[in-house]
């Protein structure tokens, strides 16, 4: 450095020990010399006692140092970095934002994430096109990724390491008055109300959870979706489905079955593979969708519903078919609110739903009239007229006009 200016670049130091000491020593002995130090630590890996927060602590307050916080990536520099990592390919804007909710923007685990599906999507010829599953979750997220978590959790006692367990099943956000109620009822969970009440302000203060002032109540969130995602996907089987009931109850039992909690409540039983409850609150949460004028609600609550009744339950699949048909009605995507009613048409029996097929076919008249679908409009007006009372057969027979009209007919 005597003779040229010098950069040295010290990376991973949280990796380090007392070594990372010598960077103040460094820092202060050589202040004449033209030397830049840069070091690079993934803070997430460094607690309060590691001898770095000393070195950081000391150089603080000198106008030859400066600390560089690195956040996540936003969308549009997301977007980039995935584009740069899949030259050659256009991927969908659902993939795009699949991979961004996944890894929460973090660079390293986009760019393991995405050598993760192409080397899962290599062909024969060695090229590689990435595609992405709907149902890929965060127990997909390859080995690198849980094993960064892992490593973070690895400084945990395992009651605390418990406590993030439990948490992760009620979701990236929860209130603490649910958790109490989960930890109460499990009387092997080993933590009394007072010790659980510490294990969270310890997990806070560690950063492993924050609290979310912006609503009211005992309200925390994890610091990273990643890592709630994966100690969510760890849990075993039988033991994920019994937590998620339990944390549906304890929802259920704190707020009843308002609408605002619906939602969470139809996740937590279709987790814990509670099918009676999954068409109850489903087929209730997509109807208030409806109602609501909100397709994408009505339709992701019947999609979840269709999941469980599919080649179980004819009246319940068709009806779930039924409430996807209205909500791809309220955003106007005409063609699949048809073939969803098609759908429930086949797997209503005239004999035994008489009142929901004629349902099902005089919307199909009217989506089809709407859609100005004219061959489509007077098969669905033959097939409804035979079952229709008086009153929906003068509407039918208005349509069938109209119908007659522009097809030339002189029947």
């Amino acid at each position: 450095a005597s003779d040229a200016p010098l950069v040295v670049l010290l990376e991973d130091l949280h990796a380090a020990s007392v070594s990372v000491q010598a960077l103040d020593y460094a820092f202060h002995k050589l202040a004449a010399v033209p030397i830049l130090f840069i070091g690079t630590y993934t803070s997430t890996r460094v607690d309060a006692s590691h001898p770095i927060r000393s070195v950081l602590a000391n150089l603080a307050g000198s106008r030859r140092f400066s600390h560089v916080a690195l956040d996540a990536l936003n969308a549009s520099s997301h977007r980039l970095l995935v584009q740069s990592l899949t030259p050659g390919q256009v991927l969908e804007a659902s993939t795009l934002s699949r991979v961004f909710e996944l890894t929460e923007g973090n660079p390293f685990f986009t760019v393991e994430l995405i050598r993760s599906l192409a080397a899962s999507s290599s062909s024969a010829d060695g090229s590689s096109r990435i595609k992405l599953a709907d149902s890929l979750g965060y127990d997909d997220m390859p080995a690198t990724v849980q094993q960064a978590v892992e490593r973070r959790l690895a400084r945990l006692s395992d009651d605390l390491r418990g406590v993030l367990a439990v948490a992760s099943v009620l979701g990236p956000t929860f209130d603490c008055r649910d958790l109490e109620m989960m930890f109460a009822d499990d009387k092997g969970a080993g933590l009394s109300p007072d010790e659980l009440e510490d294990a969270i302000e310890t997990l806070l203060q560690c950063g492993f959870l924050r609290e979310d002032r912006s609503q009211r109540g005992d309200v925390v969130s994890f610091t990273s979706t990643v890592l709630q995602g994966t100690l969510h996907a760890g849990l075993a089987r039988r033991r994920r489905r019994r937590l998620h009931h339990a944390a549906a109850k304890a929802i259920e039992e704190r707020s009843g079955r308002r609408v605002n909690v619906l939602s969470q409540l139809l996740r937590h039983y279709a987790e814990a593979d509670d099918r009676d409850l999954v068409y109850e609150l489903g087929l209730e949460l997509s109807q208030h969708g409806i109602d609501a004028y909100s397709g994408d609600d009505a339709i992701h609550a019947a999609r979840i519903v269709l999941e469980f009744a599919r080649d179980r339950d004819p009246l319940i699949e068709a009806r779930a078919h039924l409430q996807l048909a209205a909500g791809h009605r309220l955003k106007a995507e005409l063609d699949e609110s048809l073939q969803h009613l098609t759908q429930a048409v086949q797997l209503l029996d005239p004999s035994e739903h008489r009142a929901w097929l004629l349902d099902a076919l005089v919307t199909a008249v009217a989506v089809a009239w709407q859609a100005r679908r004219v061959a489509d409009a007077h098969h669905w007006v033959q097939r409804a007229l035979p079952l229709a009372d008086d009153s929906r057969r003068v509407s039918l027979l208005e349509v069938a006009a109209m119908v007659a009209n522009l097809r030339g007919d002189t029947e």
